[in-house]
């Protein structure tokens, strides 16, 4: 009997190996779709995180260094230290020191003007380049985006208490017309609904440790002095 040498593969051998390189192929290609897709999905994530945790630094460096020095409008008008709501869509507007400086380089103060705005979906920020400024003279910075609604509470000294320990909860600012160091907040809590976050609340300090203790005392003749020397014409 003959013997006959078989040399290659018989079709059914090749198409077997093409559908088992093609499913090998097919779930490998799955896997590595997975490891990409999730990839992606943690670095937005990543940077989400990164943007809202560098928010709340830049409000509470700013609630922070809150600074009781009032200003002069764009109009020559007077301008508490802190105000809320005194513009369409403002959130709150203060004073605040800290504004570097290094070897006085620039011919300006330590001190900035800036304001919290809500804009569409984001948080800005408005920082004017002068404390009395001109008219559209700021630089605007998105703090937060993907903001859906914001609410404030400002926590303020009662002012009927004798010795100025008592506290209460405010929804708006209002000007107790008292010495300018005490015509602050001493804390603002923001609560901000993001539209993939959730609901985020904060509470941010804004009394500065370094302020010299007020002098209840003389508390109206420091508020007329200070009043003075502010609203007059130099």
């Amino acid at each position: 009997m003959s013997t006959q040498n078989h040399l290659g593969f018989t079709l059914i051998e090749l198409l077997l190996a093409i559908s088992i390189s093609a499913l090998l192929g097919g779930m490998a290609y799955s896997g590595l779709d997975v490891v990409v897709t999730a990839r992606e999905r943690n670095q937005k994530a990543d940077h989400r995180n990164n943007e809202i945790y560098l928010g709340m630094l830049t409000l509470a460096r700013d609630i922070r260094h809150a600074y009781p020095r009032p200003i002069r409008d764009e109009n020559s008008n007077y301008r508490h230290a802190f105000e809320s709501e005194g513009e369409p869509y403002q959130l709150f507007s203060f004073t605040r020191s800290g504004h570097h400086n290094p070897g006085n380089i620039h011919a300006r103060s330590t001190l900035q003007r800036v304001r919290y705005r809500f804009d569409g979906d984001r948080l800005l920020r408005d920082a004017w380049l002068g404390l009395d400024r001109a008219a559209d003279n700021y630089r605007t910075t998105t703090v937060l985006s993907g903001v859906e609604s914001i609410s404030l509470r400002f926590l303020r000294q009662v002012a009927s208490s004798d010795d100025y320990t008592d506290t209460e909860w405010i929804d708006h600012w209002i000007d107790q017309s008292l010495n300018p160091w005490q015509n602050m907040p001493i804390a603002i809590e923001i609560k901000l609904e993001f539209s993939d976050w959730g609901s985020v609340r904060r509470i941010f300090e804004s009394r500065p440790m370094v302020l010299p203790p007020p002098n209840f005392k003389n508390m109206e003749s420091q508020r007329r002095s200070y009043l003075n020397k502010i609203q007059t014409p130099s």
